[in-house]
């Protein structure tokens, strides 16, 4: 959660500084590349969670 937070500070960012176009491209990409983190470990948490309520219900 805390990714995805920084990707929506980063986006809000690129509002204001949208006359400096390098500037808003590698905040635009620097904020995808952060909320991609945030998915990718979002989606491994979610996985442990169901490997191990899988293990738990066997025993």
């Amino acid at each position: 959660m805390e990714e995805l937070g920084k990707a929506k500070i980063l986006g809000n960012k690129i509002n204001y500084s949208s006359s400096d176009k390098i500037n808003s491209t590698t905040l635009n990409f620097l904020g995808i590349c952060s909320m991609t983190l945030g998915e990718f470990e979002t989606s491994i948490y979610a996985r442990i969670h169901d490997s191990t309520s899988r293990l738990s219900s066997l025993n």
